[in-house]
Formats: structure tokens, C-alpha cells, sequence
């Protein structure tokens, strides 16, 4: 998800005769250190006028608007959903954050394991997922189309989950969860090998101390991390 806090030139830069916007980043920073705030809190006090995000951002816009009370300026009217335009048809996708059930191979029972995924994949389960989960878009598309004109909720009636729905035409492009993304693919190459369980518990602590050191820490850029 990116949040899209400024579009153009901050106060300084901007070209001959065009009207600095004024809606840098950095104007923001103190405040934002000062009260622990994040982006969303900024949304929800009116200070960032658009985000982008999937559906269950909602849930964190929610709680931006409780935690800034009567600093809110978001109400049933004007918190809204839109799809983005795209310039080019033909190459209009829509990035998707896919959540699944998983049945491990070293799993005691896997008939057990095996019923209980059928079960979940069915449409009564599904329909009974999205009760108790509003914020996730369903997987049959007889469903999708249900709640197509549904709105999300009932704080927010323009808050609609066509506007996330895979639009007529569109790819649907896995989103990248950075470091995440990294260990779905070891779990992937693992899963296509035989591996003892506790050397898949070696192996990946290893990678993951090391992109740690690399992604997060900024530092041991020498040391090649261990491979699947």
C-alpha cells in the first residue's frame, strides 16, 4: 500500500508561473514526531486529502478518526472510494493482496487437514468468512458480485467494494509485501523439496537475520544471504 502525500513541487522547486503547492512532507514532521501520528492519522485530521490503499485500510482509517476525535474531519459524507484512472486501457490492473489457508505436508491427520480446507472453500463458508471479515473482497465471483454494490460499512455508505473489484479487462498483479514477499518464496522452493522440519526452521531464521541486517538495519552489505 502507498500513501500518496504530495503531488507536484514542495514550496521551493516549483517552475516559473506555477503556483507552489505547498503540501510537502516535511511541514507535517514535527507534528507527526510530536503525537506519535501516522498517515492515516493525517487523513482522518483533513490533513491529506487522498490515500491509496486495499479494504481493510478502512479499518485503519477507523481508528485514525476515533484516536483524533474532534479533530476528525471525516464523516458519512465525505469519505468516498474511487478507482484510480488509468492512461492506458489495455495495461489497467488492479495490485492484489491475496490471504489463503495452507495444509502442511507434516500435517499429523492430512485427511482431516484435506476436509476441513474443502469445507473452507465452499460457498457457505466463504459467506460466513465475510460476515465476521467485511473488509476482505470474496473469492467466487458469484459472490463478488453480491456484494458488489454493497458498501463496506455502515459508518461510511460510500465506501463501496466495487471500487476494489477486478475491473472488466484488468490484470491482477500480486502485491509486494517487500521482506514478506521474500519469505513466500523460500516457503514456495521448500515445499517442493523434501526438508526436515527443523532445518526449515534453521535455514530461514538464517535468512531472515540476514535481510534483516540488510533491509532494515542498512548494514553487512558484504555478506551474501544464505539461498533456498
Amino acid at each position: 500500500m502507498a500513501d500518496y502525500l504530495a503531488f507536484g513541487a514542495p514550496d521551493t522547486g516549483a517552475a516559473p508561473g506555477v503556483t507552489p503547492n505547498g503540501n510537502d512532507l516535511s511541514q507535517f514532521k514535527p507534528e507527526m514526531e510530536k503525537l506519535s501520528l501516522t498517515v492515516t492519522d493525517l487523513f482522518a485530521r483533513g490533513k491529506i486529502g487522498v490515500v491509496f490503499g486495499f479494504p481493510s485500510y478502512l479499518r485503519e482509517i477507523q481508528n485514525a478518526v476515533k484516536r483524533a476525535s474532534q479533530e476528525s474531519s471525516l464523516n458519512k459524507k465525505n469519505l468516498k472510494t474511487a478507482t484510480l484512472p488509468v492512461a492506458d486501457s489495455e495495461k489497467a490492473a488492479n495490485v492484489a493482496k491475496f490471504q489463503y489457508f495452507a495444509l502442511s505436508k507434516y500435517a499429523p491427520d492430512q485427511k482431516a487437514g484435506l476436509d476441513f480446507i474443502i469445507h473452507l472453500v465452499g460457498k457457505e463458508s466463504q459467506e460466513s468468512y465475510l460476515e465476521e471479515f467485511p473488509y476482505v473482497l470474496p473469492a467466487m465471483n458469484e459472490l463478488a458480485e453480491k456484494r458488489k454494490e454493497q458498501t463496506m460499512s455502515k459508518d461510511y455508505p460510500r465506501v463501496k467494494y466495487e471500487n476494489f473489484m477486478l475491473a472488466q479487462g484488468a490484470k491482477a498483479i500480486p502485491f509486494d509485501k517487500g521482506l514478506s514477499t521474500e519469505f513466500d518464496a523460500y516457503f514456495k522452493a521448500v515445499n517442493e523439496a523434501q526438508k526436515d522440519p527443523k532445518q526449515i526452521l534453521t535455514d530461514l531464521s538464517a535468512i531472515i537475520k540476514c535481510q534483516r541486517r540488510h533491509l532494515i538495519e542498512g548494514a553487512n552489505f558484504e555478506e551474501a544471504c544464505p539461498t533456498y
